[in-house]
């Protein structure tokens, strides 16, 4: 999944304000109870019940479609003569990109399972 892709896939899945500091790095998941190395625990349990509910599912996606490249032709002049080459033009196939089509769903539930558990974001 090329990354602008994902990116807009997190913003739909996430508040904007929790996306950014994540991705910024300038926050961390607090919990009034529990210290912070709890948090690992807490969030393999929060991925294990997501992927359950959002396994893996890959798809390919069109990046770029498949075109004809037209001929071009070159000419070179000497001394008064001119030679022209042309080439064919060639086929080029398309490009595509594999990605998970349930990732940004699959990360919104595991926000929603840390904040049930008592976790919230808090920026530094």
């Amino acid at each position: 999944m090329s990354t602008a892709r994902r990116l807009r896939s997190c913003l739909r899945a996430a508040t904007a304000a929790t996306l950014l500091a994540a991705l910024a790095g300038c926050g961390t998941w607090t919990h009034p109870t529990k210290p912070a190395s709890a948090f690992p625990a807490d969030r393999m349990g929060c991925e294990q019940w997501a992927v359950g509910l959002y396994p893996v599912a890959l798809v390919q996606r069109l990046v770029t479609p498949s075109r004809q490249e037209p001929p071009t032709t070159s000419c070179r002049t000497r001394d008064a003569h001119t030679t022209c080459t042309t080439t064919p033009g060639a086929w080029v196939g398309p490009t595509v990109a594999t990605e998970d089509a349930n990732a940004s769903r699959r990360e919104s539930a595991i926000v929603q399972c840390l904040r049930s558990a008592g976790w919230t974001w808090k920026l530094d």
